[in-house]
């Protein structure tokens, strides 16, 4: 702020009178205590009451330092003067919205938008407006009308984009986030987070690979603190490419800065996602990713996934699985904010408490209908081991929920299915007969998808299982 103004006071007709009255104190004055810079700039106000300049600077200065009511006095004063100035009226609003005011505010947004409608700050200002307060067909008809008129504008195909990605109109999103992101140019601060938007709309419209794609761009523009890297690795282990998706984890795991107030919640993140994808491609000894849990563990407050993980891994140690069982004990004993659904279901079943295991299974089908594809076998299994009625039923419902997606969703899909009846066959959950057919018609599909020979033998049962 101070920087600007002290450009305006040397450019202004008024810079003569100014330096004959405060000499050369004016950007000592700006840069000096909050105490100082506002009695400056009131003296100043006072001697200039016809500019709104000063005003709009101490304006700024009380709103740096969130005193809304008197950010709101100054803009109403600044206003008087010049009420078609279009930034007046965007600081006007945003001082508005910080005061939990969002449909005034979103009238002074309008009405800066009315005034310079070719003002691209005050359009983007305008449409989070309506977009905060739940209007966002309104936000898209106004982007739309925008876009008519500018079509190569890429912040508001970007904005589109989202929208359209919240409304789950997957394949809408995902050619306006295409759009957006052709028409940025390189090194635009928005550039990634169109690139991920773009990633998350084309996994919704069922596209994987194109998906893939998208992220791998998103890495080559990453934060520091691997958005990219993160998101494509989610996408590598849902598709059953482990190995791809640890190296990726483990490359942004090294570019962490080593200060960054987000960095401890990132970190043990990656180190847990980054344990997962290892434990399942089958090539880390167990004591090793013992060591990668609980570290993550450490890192994040509350883990519940690090914390399963941990659990299942002693489940395949000799000598550990009563710890193993303590750990989902303790989770299966959680309220409902601190775990996801399907995450206590799993832990019951682990434990053989099939009836608990359905009713939280069922539940997350109910609520979380983007993860009803992995949950659906989790809920067949079970309905297996309790040798339910429908359990037949529902398990060729699971197959062909999971087969509506792309063949390298399925994989992924087919994959976690095959391990998990794999390892409730070892540890006696479910009887071996009953889970070797579950297993081979699982495997079986997985052949037939292009799983690799040598990946498929880590999921076979020893005789004795």
């Amino acid at each position: 702020m101070a920087r600007r103004f002290v450009s305006w006071l040397a450019s202004t007709e008024a810079a003569g009178a100014i330096a004959e009255r405060f000499g050369g104190y004016v950007e000592q004055a700006l840069r000096s205590a909050k105490g100082d810079r506002l009695k400056f700039l009131e003296q100043l106000a006072e001697s200039l009451p016809d500019r709104v300049e000063p005003l709009e600077a101490l304006a700024r200065e009380h709103l740096e330092h969130d005193n809304w009511a008197a950010a709101n006095g100054k803009l109403d004063e600044a206003l008087r003067l010049a009420p078609e100035s279009a930034t007046l009226l965007g600081l006007k609003a945003e001082v508005l919205d910080k005061q939990g005011d969002a449909s005034e505010a979103l009238r002074f947004y309008r009405r800066a938008v009315r005034v310079a409608p070719n003002d691209n700050k005050a359009f983007s200002a305008f449409v989070a407006a309506l977009t905060k307060v739940g209007r966002k067909d309104d936000a898209l008809r106004e982007l739309d009308a925008r876009l008519d008129l500018t079509p190569d504008y890429g912040p508001a195909w970007a904005e589109k984009g989202r929208l359209l990605l919240q409304a789950r109109r997957f394949a809408e999103s995902a050619e306006a986030l295409q759009r957006a992101e052709r028409l940025l140019p390189a090194g635009h601060s928005d550039l990634l987070a169109v690139r991920i938007s773009l990633g998350e709309a084309l996994r919704g419209a069922n596209q994987y690979a194109e998906a893939r794609d998208a992220f791998g761009r998103a890495v080559e523009a990453d934060s520091e603190l691997g958005d990219g890297h993160a998101r494509k690795s989610i996408l590598l282990v849902d598709i059953a490419e482990y190995r791809e998706a640890a190296e990726l984890l483990q490359s942004a795991i090294d570019r962490l800065p080593a200060v960054h107030e987000n960095r401890e919640a990132r970190f043990g993140w990656l180190l847990n996602t980054r344990g997962w994808a290892l434990y399942c491609d089958g090539g880390m000894p167990f004591a090793e990713l013992e060591k990668l849990f609980r570290e993550a563990g450490r890192h994040v407050p509350v883990a519940p996934f690090a914390t399963k993980n941990l659990g299942q891994v002693f489940l395949r140690m000799p000598g550990r699985k009563e710890e193993g069982w303590g750990i989902l004990e303790r989770l299966a004993e959680v309220n409902v904010s601190q775990a996801p659904l399907d995450l206590v279901g799993w832990c019951h079943f682990r434990l053989g408490r099939y009836e608990a295991a359905e009713q939280w299974l069922r539940a997350s089908l109910r609520e979380d209908p983007d993860n009803a594809a992995a949950t659906g076998f989790d809920l067949a299994l079970v309905l297996l081991a309790k040798d339910a009625t429908d359990a037949r039923e529902n398990y060729a419902e699971a197959k062909a929920r999971a087969e509506r997606h792309d063949v390298l969703r399925q994989r992924g899909l087919f994959h976690i299915a095959a391990q998990d009846a794999k390892e409730a066959v070892e540890d006696g959950v479910v009887e071996a007969v009953k889970g070797r057919e579950r297993l081979k018609d699982l495997t079986t599909r997985l052949e037939e998808l292009g799983f690799e020979r040598q990946r498929l033998a880590k999921l076979a049962l020893t005789e004795t299982d």
